[in-house]
């Protein structure tokens, strides 16, 4: 599991009520690509390629290179045989390496768009996405029925940032294939990113439909009903995330968020003080749980956490405005006023003025009392 601070997602998000600061992200990336694997259903009397796809599905990658490479002895022109080669490679960090093979893979079968899919997954996983575009609009070229290649295409145009032309390629990718439960999940996040809750919903009851022990997509449904308002629907999502992923920090976290905007205080405490228990390094766990002992009056307790959060995140304005509310209440205000100056230099060097503004408001309030 991604780390709570950025969950691995793309987009922020804010709860009901007002916000503070940045909050951690809320959105998970695009999906990763999937290589073809056409060798592994392909027929082979080679013997080294099929002791070579054995040692693949074991995860033995270097083994499975040997024997490749005596496949590629006896068949010197088995282009499945390099392209095989060349996604163990991948998967071994040997960029340059999968490359090379992927080319004599090409000179062997030039209008072989599964190669082309490949190749482009492999340059799309080494960050080289702009470039490996082009080798997917080659393989949808040569193969307008491969519902592969349209899903790769889009989660490259995705990562790009081109919604509309993921979307049109997720679109294609499900009518070749209308159970593709990546493409009906990640067509799903583009939607819900793009405001179209309703589609987005659609596309995950879908996606969950096949899965329904994917959390992943249950996080993603929960999230987007609580963008919809329909807290109670996005909790019910995130107790089954939990039933299937009981350490899930993030999950207690989110939970914790959508029962405090329901003014069910006691309950977001808990799973908040679960959610530490589970990530005890992370500072917006802290932000939160602070938060909501603030508004349950818990001057004292909310301190600790705000004063925990700003050790673990220095510049988390949030922490030291929320810190100085709760300061203000116990009658530190000279404490409240540095935590408040500290909090609106920080908005200063972000370039916030609207913060930095309210900010020398209350400053000034503080300042008469």
């Amino acid at each position: 599991m991604a780390s709570l601070a950025g969950f691995g997602r793309s987009t922020e998000r804010q709860t009901a009520g007002e916000r503070e600061g940045t909050g951690p992200a809320l959105r998970y990336g695009n999906a990763a690509t999937e290589s073809v694997g056409f060798s592994e259903t392909a027929k082979t009397e080679n013997p080294h390629e099929v002791k070579g796809l054995e040692k693949y599905a074991l995860g033995e990658y270097e083994e499975a290179v040997i024997e490749f490479d005596r496949a590629i002895e006896l068949e010197p022109e088995n282009a499945d045989a390099y392209v095989m080669r060349a996604i163990m490679k991948d998967n071994l960090g040997r960029f340059g390496d999968a490359m090379a093979d992927f080319g004599r893979a090409l000179n062997i079968e030039p209008d072989n768009g599964e190669i082309y899919v490949n190749r482009g997954v492999t340059r799309h996983r080494f960050g080289e996405t702009e470039s490996a575009l082009p080798d997917l609009d080659q393989a949808v070229r040569l193969q307008p029925d491969s519902a592969s290649a349209y899903y790769n295409r889009g989660v490259m145009r995705a990562s790009l940032g081109q919604e509309e032309g993921a979307l049109v390629d997720y679109d294609q990718a499900v009518r070749l294939k209308p159970d593709y439960g990546e493409a009906i999940f990640n067509r799903g996040k583009i939607r819900g990113v793009r405001g179209d809750v309703k589609g987005a919903i659609s596309d995950f009851d879908r996606a969950i439909a096949q899965r329904p022990d994917d959390a992943d997509i249950l996080v993603e449904r929960g999230l987007t009903r609580a963008e919809n308002g329909q807290l109670e629907a996005a909790i019910a999502d995130f107790n089954s995330v939990l039933q299937i992923q009981p350490s899930r920090a993030d999950a207690y976290y989110m939970r914790g968020i959508f029962k405090r905007d329901l003014g069910r205080h006691g309950e977001a405490a808990v799973d908040f003080d679960q959610a530490v228990q589970l990530q005890p390094d992370n500072a917006e766990i802290y932000l939160e749980r602070g938060r909501t002992r603030l508004e349950r009056d818990e001057w004292k307790d909310s301190i600790e956490d705000f004063g925990e959060a700003i050790r673990l995140q220095e510049e988390n304005i949030g922490a030291y405005y929320m810190r100085a509310l709760a300061r203000t209440r116990l009658g530190f205000v000279d404490e409240a006023i540095g935590d408040l100056e500290e909090a609106q230099r920080l908005a200063r060097e972000m370039g916030n003025d609207d913060l930095v503004g309210r900010y020398e408001r209350i400053l000034e309030e503080l300042r008469e009392a």
